[in-house]
């Protein structure tokens, strides 16, 4: 799944906040490769994008919408960050967004494979591998007087869904017309579009024409750093983490870390997991999935962090480019030197698929000095009523342009903390 817009209402900071995910001209001796869809060369979206703001500016709370809206695309239920990021009684917590992925599919097709999870599992990966060809448009709308503490056939809410098959000289503008054409009533062959009526639906009605009848593979397809949200069960061996590339950046993290050995498990014969030996003669026990059991003590907080990011990078080593995916990172570097921090990106960047999407909420300022293009930069503020708004550079700063850094610094865009009351505790003479 490729997100090329994405719309907040009502949810957590944002009162009604848009981020658009596409790029309309080619970018010449562009940094990062792929920022369009193999097949749809005139399709080009934003394959990284670096989230900068100040304390409490909406960067985890956007962190957690794209969860949810993942969450609900792929299992149909409502995560606890929809309830949780309801403004008020008064304000509906709802959402749009625009993406890029297969077909949507009926889950009557799943039927044959329920009996069988490795079936089912060959099946669905499989699904994820289908060509990106067709562009969908949502939007949502929750109820918030059955959202609260309510089972899901209890949950009410309207949507609006629109799925189009794509032409090779498409743009994400074209598709954007396509879309409101197919609103206002035109037919084009092969598209699917399901809506509620003008009330708040119930999932139980009108199953079969419902957005609960289809399925998104490629939804399932997502890795958050701080939100448990692997795409397959933590205990799956697609989850574990490779040896090389756990000692590579522990050593980087840690050089006092001289190597690192497997624990066989007598039964199996297979890798449980690792034991990290240093130089002092001491060592410590690391899972195959990351949980140190044995002592944590011996590593620093940036070190424990970086452990995380292991299992991540490793990830994207097995799947090769095979798959597209969502990785959103908040913050997991935050004890990290910038030097590190900007190596890390860029190895994700590099290990990632073409039809990948990367969000990163950075720690150190020194990342906005990286080389990537001006609309990978992502800024987040409050007005002055509170609400999160997104300033995307590329509407500010000219596309060459590598002075961020120092626009930033200097609080061009408002997004500096503002440090003015611990300043007056200074001079506070009680």
């Amino acid at each position: 799944m490729i997100f090329t817009k994405i719309r907040l209402k009502n949810w957590y900071s944002f009162k009604d906040a848009t981020l658009d995910l596409s790029y309309p001209k080619k970018i010449v001796n562009n940094t990062i490769d792929y920022e369009y869809l193999e097949g749809f060369e005139n399709v080009k979206f934003k394959r990284v994008s670096i989230i900068s703001g100040a304390n409490s500016s909406g960067k985890t709370s956007f962190s957690k919408a794209l969860y949810a809206i993942r969450h609900f695309l792929t299992y149909k239920d409502v995560p606890s960050y929809i309830v949780e990021g309801q403004r008020s009684k008064n304000e509906k917590v709802g959402f749009e967004i625009e993406f890029i992925a297969s077909k949507a599919r009926k889950i009557q097709e799943l039927s044959q494979f329920f009996d069988d999870e490795d079936a089912y599992n060959n099946f669905v990966l499989e699904t994820l591998k289908y060509k990106y060809d067709y562009y969908h448009s949502l939007i949502v709308d929750f109820d918030d007087s059955h959202i609260i503490n309510s089972p899901l056939k209890d949950l009410a809410y309207k949507f609006y869904y629109v799925c189009i098959p794509m032409n090779k000289n498409d743009t994400i503008p074209k598709l954007r017309e396509k879309i409101e054409k197919i609103k206002k009533g035109e037919d084009i062959k092969d598209s699917i579009v399901l809506k509620s009526d003008d009330t708040y639906n119930n999932i139980s009605a009108h199953i079969q024409n419902h957005i609960i009848s289809y399925y998104f593979p490629s939804a399932a397809n997502f890795i958050f750093s701080d939100i448990n949200s692997i795409i397959y069960k933590d205990n799956d061996d697609k989850n574990t983490i490779k040896k090389n590339i756990l000692f590579k950046i522990l050593r980087t993290f840690d050089t006092s870390i001289s190597h690192i050995s497997d624990s066989i498990d007598n039964d199996s014969k297979k890798s449980e997991g690792f034991y990290v030996h240093f130089k002092s003669g001491k060592s410590l026990y690391i899972s195959k999935y990351g949980e140190i059991t044995s002592n944590q003590h011996l590593l620093s907080l940036g070190t424990q962090q970086s452990i995380k990011l292991a299992r991540i990078v490793s990830k994207l080593d097995k799947m090769q480019g095979t798959l597209g995916l969502t990785c959103f990172i908040d913050e997991n570097m935050g004890n990290v030197q910038s030097e590190i921090e900007i190596a890390m990106i860029n190895l994700i960047i590099q290990k990632m698929g073409n039809r990948s999407q990367f969000f990163y909420t950075p720690h150190n300022y020194e990342v906005l000095e990286m080389n990537l293009p001006v609309h990978s930069y992502l800024f987040l503020k409050k007005d002055e009523d509170g609400n999160s708004t997104f300033i995307q550079a590329e509407n500010i700063f000219k596309k060459n342009d590598r002075s961020i850094l120092s626009y930033v610094k200097n609080d061009i865009l408002g997004t500096l903390p503002k440090t003015n009351l611990i300043d007056d505790l200074i001079f506070d003479e009680e």
